[in-house]
């Protein structure tokens, strides 16, 4: 979980995530294949849109918890660094002059990820992905 955690925070390469846990490159490669795929999949079945009373609490816990009226969640993406894939033009190709894959996560005043969205296109922004996503 260590693996996954530095990945997306930080957007390391796989080689320097392999040197930092003493494993393979390759290993990493596939932990974060897999644990990606799995994550595209757990939106639909165990993710659930809050409903109006559930935004309201969310409201009220940003409130007392961290003084912030009217707020009811935080949103960020993350820049995942990629290789090119082949013949895509320039949908991956972002602001920052590389090829990232986005992660972008949406999360309530307890730091629970209430939605997450993976694999938009790199030059999308946060504003983009979000309303691109169902």
């Amino acid at each position: 979980m260590l693996v996954i955690s530095r990945y997306f925070s930080t957007g390391q390469q796989f080689r320097s995530l392999a040197f930092s846990f003493r494993m393979d490159h390759y290993t990493v490669g596939k932990i974060v294949d897999q644990v990606s795929n799995v994550c595209s999949k757990l939106p639909s079945k165990h993710v659930t849109v809050p409903d109006h009373d559930g935004f309201l609490d969310m409201a009220v816990n940003f409130r007392e918890r961290w003084n912030f009226l009217n707020v009811i969640c935080c949103i960020d993406g993350k820049h995942i660094r990629i290789k090119c894939p082949p013949k895509v033009g320039s949908l991956f190709y972002n602001y920052k002059q590389f090829f990232p894959l986005l992660l972008q996560g949406v999360a309530d005043s307890e730091s629970r990820l209430i939605f997450i969205d993976i694999g938009a296109y790199g030059k999308q922004s946060d504003g983009g992905t979000f309303s691109a996503s169902t």
